[in-house]
């Protein structure tokens, strides 16, 4: 049985299953396991990265999921915007005191970019992930809710105008 037959297999008797469940389950990382989800689940993003951590950073209050080592790091704010400089793509450089996130990434080491709407804990969930050639998710953005923790409409309109390959593609 394949991968993606398991992940199949697995998600009918259990829906609820999370990405970092998946993997620990069948002992792979979990980028391996996004880029294994069922097709309705998932969309490969072929475009320039650059222009979409902006358009990402338009959108306003998103939420920086960070996991490393079975802990996980949450950011929630604006995605800062960055440039590149000494071999980064430098977010928030000079630091904007309202943007909690900054950072310096390497572009060059993430090799997929998945766009990820999965139901997670009953609700409705979408998620951008940045996977490394390792298969190890270098970090996901989740879009972001309101008060009443509905998702962001506008937001939710740009995530499938990219999905859809109507901006950014």
């Amino acid at each position: 049985m394949t991968l993606k037959q398991k992940i199949e297999q697995a998600l009918l008797q259990e829906p609820s299953l999370h990405t970092l469940d998946l993997a620990d389950k069948f002992k792979c990382q979990e980028g391996e396991i996004i880029k294994h989800l069922p097709a309705e689940f998932i969309t490969f993003f072929t475009g320039d990265i650059e222009a979409l951590l902006a358009e990402i950073h338009s959108w306003g209050k998103v939420v920086t999921i960070i996991e490393k080592a079975g802990s996980i790091f949450e950011v929630e704010g604006t995605f800062p915007l960055g440039k590149e400089g000494y071999g980064y793509f430098n977010l928030n450089m000079p630091k904007n005191p309202n943007i909690a996130l900054y950072g310096h990434l390497k572009l060059q080491q993430i090799t997929d970019i998945v766009l990820i709407s999965k139901p997670f804990r009953g609700k409705e969930s979408y998620a951008i992930a940045f996977i490394t050639a390792q298969q190890e998710v270098l970090f996901k953005i989740y879009l972001g809710r309101d008060e009443q923790r509905q998702l962001l409409a506008h937001q939710v309109k740009k995530f499938n105008q990219i999905r859809n390959k109507e901006i950014l593609c």
